[in-house]
C-alpha cells in the first residue's frame, strides 16, 4: 500500500476513486502520493490533483472522469458530445518544469545530480468506457493518457519509460524531492463554489483561464449544469499592468452583455460576476451538448446538407454580433459549437472587438493570436486593431472551405499573403451537388482586399441563398431514417460501398422485420435485365445453413427505377474484422473453412458460383459461416467492375476480358477462399505485392509469428489452393473438401452434416496402463544396442487400422533433478546479458494440458526436463510415448516422424503444441531479407533464436531494446523524426549488428525509409545536427532536446570554431526555435563571447535570451562594448568635458580594461584619452586661475595633478581631482 500525504480534499469522486485505487495497487515502498495541492512559485500556485513520487522518477497527474470518445491533441480536448476544453497535459507540462525547478531549488550543490531526476506527465482516466483517440501528428499525447486499471498501475511502475539521459533509480534522492514537494505546495485552494455554482469537475486551464463544469445549488434551480470560465489576475501585479489584464479579460464580458441572446450564438446562464476573493472574472456558459466544428471535420460525420445549414448559422450569428457592435476577431473550426442536433453556435468572444469602446486591447493580444493566423486576415496580422467586419467574414470563409474540404486553405497568414488570398481548389468541383457559382461566393468572402469581401454577413446570406438547391440522395451514402419506396427505412451502411453495388440494413415497415437491402447503383439499367436472371437462379437454390437467404428483388421507383435485391439480416461480424483483431485460432478457422466449403459446394450443384470470395462477403453467426453477398449484377467479363479489393482475390491466370468457362468460375471461387484462409490464419497477405503476380509462389505461411508450427498438411493445402497454375490447384469444391477432411484432424471439425469414419477403441484394446502405475520410482533405462532397430509398422495407415504397439508394462523414463538449483526469473528489461549465451531453460514457456506435445526434429533445444518427458532414443519411444497425457518432448527426425505418424492415426495431431525448426533456417526467416552471418555456428544461431522466443511480438525490435537498454519504443513504433533521432543515438553491439540491419530491412515504408536505411548512423546524425555536410533540411528540425553524449564535444567545437570564425555574426540570424541542441549552442556561443566581448551586440544577447541562465545573461551585459565616442572638443565647456569623461570616456575605457584579446580596441581608448589630455593642456591655466569657491578643481591634490601633467599623461588622477570642489548647486560626476 502506497503512503499517501493529502494537503487537501478530493474535488469529486474520480479524484477520490483515483487515489484510493493507487494507494491500495501501488507497492508500500518508495511510492508516495501526494494529494489535492497547489505548487507555488514565487506567488503564483499551479494547482495538481496527485504528485506521485516513484523510485525511479516524479509524475505530476491530473485525474479525469470523462466519458465517451475523446479526440485530442496537444492544445486541445475534444470530448464527442460536449464542447472542447484546453488540454490537461498541456497544463501538466507546465506544472513538471515548476516541480522540477523547485526540486532544483532544495539544493544547489546537488544540481547535477537533481537534473537527472525525471519529472513526467499522465493524465489518469477513471472510466473504463473513455475511448482517447489522438489527432494525426499528436500521437505522442496517447502516451501520457493512461487508465485506472493494472495498466495504469504498470505504467507508473515501469522504469522503462524513462528517457536515456535521466537516471531511473532516484531512491538517493527521494528525501530532497520529498522535501522540495512539501516545501513548496500547500492546499488546493480553487474554491467549491462560485456564488451558489458547485465545482463538479476541472475541465482544463490555460494561461488565461480556468474552465470548470458547475451545477447550481440555488433552490428551485438546484442541478441545473453550467460551464464556468474563471479569468484571474494576479494581485501582485503592478496597477497599470493589472489594469491591462482586466481590461483585456473585461472583453469577452462586455461582448456576452451586448449581444442579445441569439439561436446561433453560445449564451450565458447568468451576468458575469467577479470571485469572492476579488483574483478573477466569472463568465457562466451554457452547457449544450454537441462538439466543436473541428471535431466534426476531424470524424467527417456532417453530410453536405448539415455542412450548408452550419454556414447559414455562422453567418447569422455573425450578423447579429455585427449589429450589436461586436466584432469576433477568432472566428476557428475550435470556436464553433455544433449541437447534437447540428446546430452551430459562436463561442469565445475572449478576443472580440468592440466597436463602441474607446479603449483598444490589440497590442495584448496580437502574440496569442498570432497561433491562429491560418483563419486570420492579412489586415489582421499583427495588428488586431485592424478587425472589422469584413476580416470576421474572410475568416468564416476560411472556415467553411475546410468544412467542404476537409482541408486547411492556408498553412498562415504568410501562405495567405503568397498565394494572394486565392483558395487552392475547387470546393465546387470536390461537391458536384453545388452550384458552380459557389466558388465565386468563397472567394469573394475571402477576398485579398477588404473592400473586395461582402460588406455584411446578412448580404453574403443573400448571395448564398439562390446557390443553394438540396442535392439529391447519395444511393452510395444513404443516411439514417431514409425512406427507400414507402417500405424500407435505413438503419446504416453496411462495410464499405462496392464498384457497382452498396448494401444496407433496413427496417422493412410491411413485415416489420430488418432485412439486407442491396442497390446496384452502377449502370443500373443495363444490369437490371442480369438482376433479374440472377435473382431467379439464387430463388432456385434450395435453402442451406451456409448461405445467407434471398427473399425479394424488385427496382426502387422513387430512385430512378434502381434495382435493388433484399436478403436475410443476420446480427454477425464478418472474417475480415475477426482475424484482424486476433480472435481466431487455426482450429477454428479450418472449421469456417469447411461450413465455406459446403455451402460453395451447396451452390456450384445447383450450377451457381459465388465470384466474389473474400473475408468481408463471410458473415460469422451464433449458427456459423454465411456466405453473403453474391456478385450477382457483374458480367464476367467486365474487369471495371472488379475492384482493387477484389483484386487480391483473383487467379493470377484469370482473363475477365473473356467469357469464363464453368471451370474457370470454379477455380475463381477456390482460390479466393484458398487466399482467405491463409490470410485468417497468418494475419498476413501470402504475395509480396498487392495482388499475386503470375508464376509467383506464395510465402511459406509458417514463416509469420504464430505460425511457425504449423503442420505440413495444412501447410500443403495452402500452397495448392493458391497454386502460381490452375492445373496445380484444386479442381473442384469436392478434392477441396476431401483434402481437407483428410489432411486436417481436429475432432471439432467433424460436424453432423458430413460423415466422416472414426476410429473406436474398446477398452479392452487399450494400452494404457492403470494410473497407479503411471508414475512409479525413476530409474535408470538401459541403452539399446546400436545395431539394433526397432520394429515399427511401415503399412501405410489407409491400408490398415493404426493401433498402438503393444509392450510390456515397464516404468517410465527417470527424470533426474538437475545438479544446479534453478536461478530465479530475472525481469526484463533490466537484466543484461549476452547475445550468445543460450538462456537458462526456466525461461521456456510453460506446457499446455490441451497440447502437451513438442517435436525437435534438430535435437538442438535443450528441454527443461523438470516439465517435459524427454523421448531421446528409440526405447524411449517405444516404452513410453503416448502411454499417458505427460508432456513429451520428442527429440530427433526419425523419432518426431513416428510420433506424427502415432498422432495422425489416433486422430490427435491437434496435441502437437509445436514442431520446432533449425535454429538456423528459423533465424535466417527472423532476419530475412538479410542473411545469417556465415561464421556463426548453429550455437549461437540457437542463442539468438532463444532470446528472440521470449517475445510474443516483434522479437527483434525488443531483443534490440533489450540488448542497448533503450526504449521499446524506439524499435516498435511507426517511423517518425523523433524516433529516428532516438535511434540514430543508440549504440548497438558489435555482435548485434546483423539484427539492426534486418531490423531496418523490415521497417515499414515510410517517407523516412532512407534515413532509417543508413549504414552510417553517426553521419547521418552530424548530418541532420548540421555540423556535416551536406545537411540534412528535409527532416526539418533535430526533435530531440540536446545532441548524444558521443557527438557533444564535436557538436561543441564545430559551433565554437563557427563562432570565431564569423566574430560572433552567425548568431544574427540564427533561429533558435528550430536550431538542433540550442541550449548546447547558446552555452557555447556566451563562452566564446566572454572571452572576446568585441563579438557581443544587444541583438545576440536577445537571441541568447531564454537560453542561457540569468546570471550568464546580465554578464555578457556588462561585457557588451559601449556606443564608440567621437573625441572630446578643445572648446568645450568644464561641466561638457566631465560629463565626456563620465558617459563615453570611463564606460569604454573600463570595458576595454576588464576585456582581454581587445587591441584593437585600446586603439580607440588611446585617442580619445590624448583628446582629453589636450582639453587638460588648454585649459588647465584658466581652472587654476579661478577662485576655489567657483573652481572645478579639488585643490588638495590639484598641485599633484599640475606636477603629473608636466611630466606625462596620468588619467585617473586627473580626473579624481576634477569636479570634487565644485561650486554649490553644480551638478557634476563625483569621480
Amino acid at each position: 500500500m502506497a503512503k499517501v500525504i493529502p494537503f487537501g480534499q478530493p474535488e469529486n469522486e474520480s479524484e477520490r476513486l483515483a487515489i484510493v485505487y493507487l494507494r491500495e495497487h501501488l507497492p508500500n515502498e518508495n511510492y508516495t502520493l501526494y494529494t489535492n495541492l497547489e505548487i507555488m512559485q514565487g506567488d503564483e500556485p499551479y494547482e495538481v490533483d496527485i504528485i506521485l513520487l516513484t523510485p525511479h522518477c516524479v509524475y505530476a497527474i491530473d485525474v479525469k472522469g470523462v466519458h465517451g470518445r475523446v479526440n485530442i491533441d496537444r492544445d486541445k480536448w475534444y470530448p464527442g458530445r460536449s464542447q472542447c476544453y484546453p488540454s490537461p497535459l498541456k497544463k501538466l507540462r507546465k506544472h513538471s518544469k515548476v516541480l522540477k525547478s523547485a526540486i532544483l531549488d532544495v539544493n544547489r550543490a546537488l544540481k547535477d545530480q537533481l537534473n537527472r531526476v525525471w519529472v513526467g506527465e499522465a493524465v489518469l482516466l477513471t472510466a473504463d468506457n473513455t475511448d482517447i483517440i489522438p489527432r494525426s501528428g499528436h500521437e505522442r499525447e496517447l502516451e501520457k493518457v493512461v487508465y485506472l486499471d493494472k495498466k495504469g498501475i504498470n505504467f507508473f511502475r515501469d522504469h522503462t519509460r524513462i528517457p536515456s539521459r535521466f537516471t531511473s533509480d532516484i531512491r538517493r534522492y527521494t528525501s530532497v524531492v520529498d522535501k522540495a514537494i512539501q516545501g513548496h505546495s500547500q492546499a488546493n485552494r480553487v474554491p467549491k463554489f462560485y456564488r451558489d455554482w458547485e465545482i463538479e469537475e476541472s475541465l482544463g486551464s490555460t494561461d488565461r483561464y480556468a474552465e470548470y463544469r458547475a451545477k447550481k445549488t440555488t433552490f428551485g434551480v438546484s442541478g441545473l449544469k453550467s460551464r464556468l470560465r474563471v479569468y484571474k489576475v494576479d494581485l501582485f501585479l503592478e496597477p497599470e499592468e493589472r489594469q491591462r489584464t482586466f481590461q483585456v479579460i473585461s472583453t469577452a464580458f462586455i461582448a456576452v452583455h451586448q449581444i442579445p441572446p441569439h439561436p446561433n450564438i453560445l449564451g450565458f446562464q447568468e451576468s458575469p460576476f467577479e470571485s469572492s476573493d476579488s483574483e478573477g472574472l466569472v463568465i457562466v456558459y451554457e452547457d449544450i451538448p454537441g462538439q466543436a466544428l473541428s471535431q466534426c471535420i476531424n470524424e467527417a460525420d456532417l453530410n453536405p446538407e448539415e455542412k450548408l445549414n452550419i454556414m447559414r448559422d455562422v453567418l447569422h450569428g455573425l450578423e447579429h454580433a455585427h449589429k450589436h457592435g461586436v466584432i469576433h476577431r477568432n472566428i476557428t473550426p475550435d470556436n464553433i459549437l455544433v449541437t447534437t442536433e447540428k446546430q452551430a453556435k459562436l463561442t469565445s468572444f475572449d478576443y472580440a472587438r468592440i466597436t463602441n469602446r474607446t479603449s483598444t486591447i490589440a497590442p495584448d493580444i496580437a502574440e496569442e493570436l498570432e497561433e491562429y493566423s491560418a483563419y486570420q486576415a492579412l489586415e489582421c496580422h499583427q495588428d488586431p486593431s485592424q478587425a472589422s467586419i469584413q476580416s470576421d467574414l474572410c475568416s468564416a470563409g476560411l472556415v467553411f472551405y475546410e468544412l467542404l474540404t476537409g482541408q486547411v486553405a492556408f498553412q498562415d497568414v504568410h501562405d495567405l499573403y503568397e498565394r494572394e488570398s486565392q483558395l487552392p481548389q475547387s470546393v465546387a468541383e470536390l461537391n458536384p451537388d453545388l452550384n458552380p457559382g459557389f466558388d465565386q461566393w468563397l472567394q469573394k468572402l475571402c477576398a485579398f482586399d477588404a473592400k473586395s469581401r461582402f460588406q455584411s454577413a446578412d448580404e453574403a446570406l443573400r448571395a448564398l441563398t439562390p446557390l443553394i438547391s438540396l442535392p439529391k440522395p447519395d444511393l452510395r451514402d444513404l443516411q439514417a431514417e431514409t425512406v427507400l419506396d414507402t417500405r424500407f427505412r435505413i438503419v446504416q451502411r453496411l462495410g464499405k460501398p462496392g464498384s457497382f453495388a452498396v448494401a444496407y440494413k433496413v427496417f422493412d415497415v410491411f413485415g416489420e422485420i430488418d432485412r439486407v437491402l442491396k442497390l446496384v447503383t452502377r449502370d443500373r439499367r443495363s444490369l437490371f435485365e442480369r438482376v433479374q436472371q440472377e435473382y431467379k437462379l439464387l430463388l432456385k437454390i434450395p435453402k442451406h445453413p451456409h448461405i445467407v437467404d434471398v427473399i425479394w428483388a424488385d427496382r426502387l421507383s422513387d430512385f430512378d427505377n434502381t434495382p435493388y435485391i433484399v436478403f436475410e439480416y443476420l446480427e454477425g461480424q464478418d472474417l475480415e474484422h475477426a482475424f484482424k483483431e486476433q480472435r481466431l485460432t487455426t482450429d477454428e478457422v479450418l472449421k469456417f473453412a469447411r461450413q465455406i466449403l459446403l455451402g460453395l459446394l451447396h451452390l456450384h450443384q445447383q450450377g451457381f458460383y459465388h465470384q466474389d470470395i473474400k473475408p468481408s462477403n463471410l458473415l460469422l453467426t451464433v449458427e456459423g459461416i454465411k456466405i453473403i453477398d453474391f456478385n450477382v449484377a457483374v458480367a464476367e467479363a467486365d474487369e471495371a467492375a472488379i475492384t482493387a479489393g477484389t483484386r487480391r482475390y483473383l487467379p493470377p491466370d484469370l482473363r475477365p476480358t473473356s467469357t469464363p468457362s464453368t471451370e474457370q468460375r470454379v477455380d475463381r471461387d477456390l482460390y479466393a477462399l484458398g487466399i482467405t484462409l491463409y490470410e485468417c490464419i497468418t494475419g498476413e497477405y501470402p504475395f509480396a505485392g498487392a495482388q499475386p503476380q503470375l508464376g509467383e509462389r506464395c510465402h511459406d505461411p509458417r514463416v509469420f509469428e504464430g505460425c511457425e508450427s504449423l503442420s505440413e498438411e495444412l501447410v500443403d493445402l495452402l500452397k495448392k489452393a493458391i497454386a502460381p497454375k490452375r492445373r496445380d490447384r484444386f479442381s473442384s469444391t469436392a478434392e477441396f473438401l476431401d483434402t481437407l477432411n483428410n489432411a486436417i484432424f481436429p475432432q471439432e471439425l467433424i460436424s453432423e452434416d458430413v460423415e466422416v469414419d472414426t476410429i473406436e477403441v474398446t477398452s479392452e484394446e487399450q494400452t494404457v496402463p492403470p494410473e497407479e502405475l503411471i508414475e512409479p520410482e525413476p530409474e535408470d533405462i538401459p541403452v539399446q544396442p546400436v545395431g539394433e532397430q526397432p520394429i515399427v509398422n511401415t503399412v501405410p495407415a489407409e491400408t490398415v487400422p493404426v493401433q498402438p504397439v503393444e509392450l510390456p508394462p515397464v516404468a517410465p523414463i527417470a527424470r533426474p533433478k538437475p545438479a544446479v538449483a534453478a536461478e530465479p526469473e530475472k525481469s526484463f528489461p533490466a537484466i543484461t546479458f549476452n547475445l550468445f549465451e543460450v538462456p537458462a531453460s526456466e525461461r521456456q514457456t510453460s506446457p499446455n494440458s490441451e497440447k502437451p506435445i513438442v517435436l525437435d526434429p534438430s535435437k538442438a533445444y535443450s528441454p527443461d526436463i523438470s516439465r517435459y518427458t524427454v523421448i531421446d532414443t528409440e526405447v524411449d519411444w517405444m516404452r513410453h510415448f503416448g502411454i499417458s497425457n505427460t508432456p513429451y518432448w520428442v527429440r530427433g527426425k526419425a523419432l518426431c516422424d513416428w510420433a506424427e505418424e502415432w498422432l495422425r492415426g489416433w486422430n490427435r495431431t491437434h496435441q502437437i503444441a509445436e514442431i520446432k525448426r533449425s535454429p538456423c533456417k528459423k533465424l535466417a526467416d527472423l532476419l530475412h531479407p538479410v542473411a545469417v552471418p556465415a561464421d556463426w555456428t548453429e550455437q549461437q544461431c540457437l542463442a539468438v533464436v532463444m532470446h528472440s522466443e521470449r517475445y510474443r511480438s516483434y522479437p527483434l525490435a525488443n531483443l534490440l531494446a533489450e540488448l542497448t537498454k533503450s526504449d521499446p519504443s524506439v524499435w516498435l513504433d511507426a517511423p517518425s523524426p523523433e524516433n529516428l533521432a532516438k535511434w540514430l543515438e543508440i549504440e548497438v553491439p558489435q555482435e548485434a549488428y546483423v539484427l539492426e540491419k534486418a531490423w531496418q530491412a523490415q521497417r515499414p515504408k515510410s517517407a523516412l525509409t532512407p534515413y532509417y536505411q543508413t549504414t552510417d548512423k553517426q553521419q547521418l546524425l552530424k548530418q541532420w545536427l548540421g555540423i556535416a555536410d551536406p545537411k540534412l533540411s528535409e527532416l526539418g528540425s533535430y526533435t530531440l532536446p540536446d545532441v548524444p553524449s558521443s557527438l557533444k564535444a564535436e557538436f561543441e567545437a564545430f559551433w565554437e570554431r563557427e563562432l570565431y570564425r564569423t566574430h560572433g555574426s552567425i548568431l544574427d540570424n540564427l533561429d533558435f526555435h528550430t536550431q538542433p541542441a540550442p541550449k548546447r549552442v547558446a552555452e557555447t556561443a556566451y563562452k566564446v563571447l566572454q572571452q572576446h566581448p568585441d563579438f557581443i551586440t544587444s541583438e545576440r544577447q536577445k537571441h541568447l535570451k531564454g537560453y542561457i541562465a540569468y546570471p550568464q545573461y546580465e554578464e555578457l551585459t556588462q561585457y557588451q562594448r559601449p556606443p564608440e565616442s567621437q573625441s572630446l572638443c578643445l572648446d568645450a565647456s568644464a561641466p561638457d568635458a566631465l560629463q565626456w569623461v563620465t558617459d563615453q570616456y570611463l564606460p569604454l575605457r573600463r570595458w576595454e580594461t576588464n576585456g582581454t584579446n581587445l587591441t584593437s580596441e585600446r586603439k580607440v581608448c588611446d585617442r580619445l584619452a590624448a583628446s582629453f589630455e589636450e582639453w587638460i593642456l588648454k585649459h588647465y591655466p584658466d581652472l587654476t586661475a579661478e577662485k576655489a569657491a567657483n573652481s572645478w578643481l579639488n585643490y588638495n591634490v590639484g598641485y599633484h595633478a599640475e606636477e603629473l601633467c608636466l611630466q606625462g599623461s596620468v588619467f585617473w588622477v586627473v580626473v579624481d581631482g576634477f569636479g570634487m570642489a565644485r561650486p554649490p548647486n553644480v551638478v557634476g560626476p563625483t569621480d
